[in-house]
């Protein structure tokens, strides 16, 4: 299932809720930043999100570039979070801080945002974080989701 809109809505995401099923879910959000400065300004996002995102026991799993799609479409970044069910999801896009700001934030920084539920049957053979936490690989069984990934690209020792 996906959405368009710029911001989760709680009510678009409760409306996931049969679609996913039980257990952990992943959401990949697809951005096109503003110009001049949406990509700064999709930081201040950052910021206000990440913290609310480890209340609801969630965290970035992978952030990537983005570029052109089969379609023609072109993204600039491609992010992916991962929830342990359904309902952190849900309890993310209820925050009331996070209902207060991060409209305003997201209308700020992105030109369109797409962002997609695949359902429980589609994610029976996901990907796993690797040693090093930088690329992932392939796996038969679920992932068991360790811990969160650090965009690719980063050295451990960057800042």
């Amino acid at each position: 299932m996906a959405g368009t809109e710029l911001t989760p809505t709680k009510e678009r995401v409760e409306a996931l809720r049969d679609h996913v099923g039980p257990g952990p879910v992943i959401m990949l959000n697809l951005l096109k930043y503003r110009e001049p400065d949406g990509r700064e300004k999709f930081a201040n996002y950052g910021a206000l999100s990440g913290p609310i995102l480890a209340r609801q026991s969630g965290g970035v799993f992978d952030i990537g570039g983005a570029g052109p799609t089969l379609s023609g479409e072109t993204w600039d970044n491609c992010v992916m979070i991962r929830f342990p069910d359904i309902e952190a999801f849900i309890g993310l896009a209820a925050d009331p801080e996070y209902l207060k700001r991060a409209p305003g934030l997201r209308e700020a920084s992105l030109e369109r945002s797409l962002w997609m539920v695949p359902p429980r049957a589609e994610r029976a053979v996901l990907t796993r974080p690797s040693p090093d936490g930088v690329a992932c690989r392939p796996t038969a069984t679920p992932c068991s989701w360790p811990r969160p990934t650090r965009p690719r690209g980063r050295s451990p020792s960057a800042k």
